[in-house]
């Protein structure tokens, strides 16, 4: 008999291929260890020429050229600009933002800093599906599939079971 899976029921979040979006007003954010993903339904037929996207160390602005953005403000952490990018499929008019974590593993509370800040158990939950990304990217041939996380996080969850982190004469 399989094991139930816990599917936390959270405000304005969707479980989507394994990452666990947050909706906002205009767009959907979620992340992983090492990136923020946005998701803005533009009207189809836009195109890349259409897009105003600019990313500083520490912020963001998206949107239409000629229009108010779509997004713009101070990020919640810094970002590596110069590997954040953006694409857009025309047919659909889904667009998608990469911003790269300039810190691996900061667990980001909102895309604009104050703005949208998730509630604290959706940060819980966006924080143990890193974790479990963590874990599984450290012990490859593991399957963390069935995994699940008990309890609070770790008060430091990047540096949490990290090489050189667990203590020596354990179980011998």
């Amino acid at each position: 008999m399989p094991k139930p899976s816990f599917k936390p029921n959270l405000p304005n979040s969707k479980m989507i291929e394994g990452l666990l979006w947050t909706m906002q007003d205009g767009f959907r954010w979620a992340q992983t260890v090492q990136e923020v993903q946005i998701v803005f339904n533009l009207p189809e037929g836009t195109r890349g020429r259409m897009i105003d996207c600019k990313f500083t160390t520490n912020s963001i602005k998206f949107g239409l050229k000629g229009q108010t953005p779509l997004l713009e403000g101070q990020t919640d952490y810094t970002i590596k600009p110069n590997e954040s990018t953006w694409s857009i499929d025309p047919d659909s008019g889904e667009a998608t933002v990469i911003l790269v974590k300039a810190v691996t593993h900061e667990n980001w509370k909102s895309v604009i800093k104050g703005v949208g800040v998730v509630d604290f158990v959706t940060s819980e939950e966006m924080g143990k599906k890193m974790l479990l990304e963590k874990f599984t990217a450290e012990n490859p041939g593991f399957d963390f599939s069935g995994a699940t996380f008990n309890g609070r996080l770790p008060a430091d969850p990047k540096n949490f079971c990290s090489p050189g982190q667990i203590p020596s004469g354990r179980g011998n």
